[in-house]
This record gives C-alpha cells, sequence and structure tokens, in this order.
C-alpha cells in the first residue's frame, strides 16, 4: 500500500516493506499518459528513486520524495516495485491477466 502526504512544495511517498525486497524502484507517470497508453509503463514512466531501502522518519517504512507538481489541471500516477536478488518484480496483473513486464526497469 503506498500512501502519499503533501509536505509543502513536493510529496512523500512511503509503503510496507515487502517479505522478501531487499530494495524498491518508485515509477512516476502522469494521468494523461496512462490513459493515453491504457496502462502503466515503466519505459514511459520518470524514475524517482532506483534500488532504495531506507526511511527518512522513525516508523522504519521506506519512502522516498518527489519534489516535483503536476502540471495544472494534471495529476500523477505511482508505482513502487520491489527487488531481491533475482531482480526488479514484475508489474502486478490485473483483472486476472498475468503479471505484466517491467520494460523499462531502474539499472
Amino acid at each position: 500500500q503506498l500512501m502519499l502526504r503533501n509536505v509543502g512544495v513536493s510529496t512523500q511517498l512511503e509503503w510496507g516493506r515487502s517479505h522478501r525486497a531487499v530494495g524498491y524502484s518508485v515509477y512516476r507517470e502522469t494521468v494523461a499518459t496512462l490513459t493515453t497508453a491504457g496502462r502503466f509503463r515503466t519505459s514511459d514512466a520518470t524514475k524517482l528513486a532506483c534500488s532504495i531501502n531506507t526511511h527518512s522518519n522513525t516508523n522504519g517504512l521506506p519512502d522516498t520524495t518527489d519534489g516535483t507538481n503536476p502540471g495544472a489541471g494534471q495529476a500523477f500516477v505511482y508505482l513502487v516495485t520491489g527487488r531481491n536478488l533475482q531482480g526488479e518484480s514484475l508489474l502486478g496483473a490485473s483483472r486476472g491477466a498475468p503479471p505484466r513486464a517491467n520494460d523499462g526497469a531502474c539499472p
């Protein structure tokens, strides 16, 4: 579960730890691009953070900050993937479909 909190001119993103993850990557896309593409594609998205496993407060949950605000009439969509010793995760499935490949994974 991704939690967003506006902290002045930026947005703090925080999420729960995945059991086997040793790091996380965070991607950002605009709703307009997502609507045009019909799905979240990491190759179209901005890579906010790659392979992070840090937290900035005392609760121990991983987090990162996005210092960019969407333009007028726009909104952002965020996606967090886990990384383990085998590599970065798939993007999950929608409505019973098989998991989608991560087409633009973080290095």
